[in-house]
């Protein structure tokens, strides 16, 4: 019966979603400086030289490396 009564408190229904509101605010707000923090990161990565760190592409194997390889059972 109890539970009946609650669900039907309309008031109740409009704290609950003030409070879902004011957090997912507080989650905006974080959340936008986080993104304001990351773009710095990654404009002082492009300054420094760092923009593609970590994305480096395998150096190309030349025939004789390659032959090596094949000669040792290595591929």
């Amino acid at each position: 019966m109890d539970e009946k009564k609650e669900a039907a408190d309309p008031m109740d229904a409009v704290n609950k979603m003030n409070e879902a509101s004011e957090r997912m605010e507080r989650a905006n707000a974080k959340r936008e400086e986080l993104f304001a923090r990351q773009n710095a990161q990654n404009a002082q990565n492009v300054l420094g030289g760092k923009a593609d760190a970590g994305n480096t592409q395998p150096a190309e194997e030349s025939p004789e490396d390659y032959a090596k390889k094949v000669m040792s059972n290595a591929v």
